[in-house]
């Protein structure tokens, strides 16, 4: 599934969806949790959209990797990359 969401040739499908105002709900409930953070005061408004950004593409980045056998770390220890890097762009330190 997320090869073929990621990596397989889809067309314009994006364009479409914004086009109606609708958007990929991974990228909505990013954007809900990221703002969810920002109102608990764990990074300024005027970061959300850099913060979604850099956590969207680290996600992908290091799924991709996983899932194409290109990295050398297993599961666990991508999951555990993944939510230090997510961590400490709320808290600007590493937890």
């Amino acid at each position: 599934m997320f090869k073929l969401i990621f990596v397989d040739e889809l067309g314009k499908p994006l364009e479409k969806l914004l086009k109606n105002g609708m958007q990929p709900s991974v990228g909505m409930l990013l954007r809900k949790n990221v703002l969810a953070c920002a109102g608990r005061g764990y990074l300024e408004e005027k970061h959300i959209d850099l913060v979604s950004e850099l956590i969207g593409s680290s996600v992908h980045g290091k799924l991709l990797f996983f899932i194409q056998g290109r990295s050398m770390d297993g599961l666990e220890a991508m999951i555990t990359s993944i939510r230090r890097e997510i961590e400490f762009l709320m808290k600007g330190k590493e937890v």
